[in-house]
């Protein structure tokens, strides 16, 4: 059969679950697509008719409008979840017997959001990836007569169940590959029972393992026992900003910590489970952190490790496309002198979209909001780009 250009393989080699029972096909949509109720398992997922509907449709080379934040990133040229799996896809020399069929075999690939358990409560967080925010959402709440937000909804604590644990592990045999994103994995005990699964059976020792990390938790001495008996291991960790604007974004997190445990991981890991383990950066832009992206940058590339940029989407109101207009033109000017660094050209394309002033206001309300509930401070945390926002009249 013919590939059509509009392809996206991960519908045909991984699906992404969570603790609520939802699911989506990558884990850049959040797994948040689709709903079902506690008695449908991660098999019937697999095949249900909703996810062969989307099949269909990419072997039909259309823009399936589930997958519409790849298609608006590829618009301002960015290198999008799909065609990124399309160039680095471990299963893409397989793709035609895939899509013909062999699909139907499992998964190769199952990304889990583990919880909604976290030891952060980071600014454009909800309550359905930290329950730590439920305290400090109910205070805003009160404060503020508001009906109830993202930071209490769903935020009581949830992780996997046994049954859900264990339906991940029969979905196990064509396995290669599990991500596990959270809340935050590494402070997760549910999926430690799935590790301990997979070693029993023997399954381990063909499937890599990959942890996207806030980069303050640092793994147990049962995370280092188990390890060891998997394929791989890889990381990503989640850094948006350097020193204390990454306090700042990522509350209550240390920077110092970070670089500790960053640096064990990346040196010192490997030879201590005896199996390979590499590691790399996802930095999330965002209206907080567009402004210093040269410098974040920068400092990555002293980091020695390769980074992704990824974009926020929601809540809309750290959006960078929700700056206004002249503020942004004063980023576009700063981040035009290193367009030649990855994505850099298709973060000023997005820059350049009609903003909603509505966003704008609820961003500088929010921000007001968690300043002074947490005694932080955005002018001082960033006062270049603050100076930048109060002098064009916007604060």
């Amino acid at each position: 059969m013919a590939i059509g250009k509009n392809i996206c393989v991960v519908p045909f080699t991984q699906i992404t679950y969570g603790a609520f029972d939802n699911a989506s096909p990558c884990p850049y949509l959040g797994g948040d697509i689709w709903h079902f109720d506690s008695n449908t398992t991660l098999t019937d997922i697999w095949l249900s008719p909703e996810y062969e509907a989307l099949r269909q449709s990419f072997k039909q080379n259309d823009k399936n409008e589930i997958c519409s934040r790849c298609w608006r990133e590829e618009e301002h040229g960015k290198q999008s979840a799909r065609k990124l799996e399309l160039v680095s896809s471990k299963y893409k020399k397989d793709i035609i017997n895939t899509v013909e069929g062999e699909y139907k075999l499992g998964p190769k690939q199952i990304n889990l959001r583990v919880s909604n358990i976290c030891n952060l409560r980071c600014r454009p967080c909800n309550g359905q990836s930290s329950s730590t925010y439920s305290i400090e959402g109910k205070y805003y709440e009160e404060k503020n007569n508001l009906p109830q937000t993202t930071y209490t909804r769903l935020s009581d604590p949830t992780q996997f169940s046994d049954k859900q644990i264990d339906g991940i592990y029969e979905l196990s045999d064509n396995l290669r590959y599990i991500g596990f994103y959270g809340g935050e994995p590494l402070v997760d005990k549910p999926t430690l029972r799935l590790l301990e699964k997979l070693v029993e059976s023997g399954r381990s020792k063909q499937i890599t393992l990959y942890y996207n990390t806030n980069g303050i938790s640092v793994p147990t001495a049962k995370h280092l026992d188990l390890w060891r008996h998997f394929e791989s291991l890889e990381f990503k960790f989640s850094i948006d900003a350097i020193g204390e604007q990454f306090a700042y974004i990522r509350h209550p997190g240390k920077w110092q910590e970070l670089l500790e445990n960053v640096n064990f991981i990346k040196n010192d890991l490997s030879n201590l489970i005896g199996i390979p383990v590499s590691s790399g950066i996802i930095c999330t832009v965002q209206i907080l952190n567009v402004f210093y992206l040269p410098e974040i940058t920068s400092a990555f590339d002293k980091f020695e490790m390769a980074y992704f940029l990824n974009l926020v989407t929601k809540p809309a109101y750290y959006d960078i496309r929700h700056i206004p207009t002249d503020v942004k033109q004063q980023i576009i000017d700063k981040l035009s002198l290193m367009q030649q660094k990855s994505d850099i050209s298709s973060i000023i394309s997005i820059l350049k979209s009609e903003y909603n002033p509505k966003h704008w206001e609820e961003f500088k309300f929010w921000t007001k909001q968690k300043d002074a509930y947490r005694k932080e401070n955005f002018a001082v945390t960033f006062p270049e780009y603050f100076k930048i926002i109060n002098e064009l009249g916007h604060w």
